[in-house]
């Protein structure tokens, strides 16, 4: 229902951090993360130099690392195990990394 955007450097232990404050500033408490990582420049598959493509992946799983890290400890925090399965949400506490090449 509410969705909190946070532009800034996912890579960085900071940028992540920044980002959990402003989320439990705003609404108390995280259901989900997501992590969309910054597009790479544009370029043409039939010129891709593989050491490049390698440095923006390794970018982008490092930000998908780091973000776990951050995020988990809040997310584990807050989880309760209702008594019934009726009182259940259907998807807390859940990661979406999207990869971006």
């Amino acid at each position: 229902e509410k969705i909190t955007y946070h532009h800034g450097p996912i890579h960085s232990k900071l940028g992540l951090r920044n980002a959990l404050s402003a989320a439990l500033e705003t609404y108390h408490f995280i259901d989900n993360v997501v992590v969309i990582p910054p597009l790479p420049e544009p370029d043409r598959l039939l010129g891709l130099e593989m050491e490049a493509f390698e440095n923006v992946l390794m970018k982008t799983v490092r930000g998908a690392v780091q973000a776990l890290r951050v995020f988990s400890p809040e997310l584990i925090a807050e989880r309760t195990d209702p008594e019934n399965a009726i009182d259940r949400s259907r998807q807390t506490g859940t990661f979406t990394f999207v990869l971006s090449l």
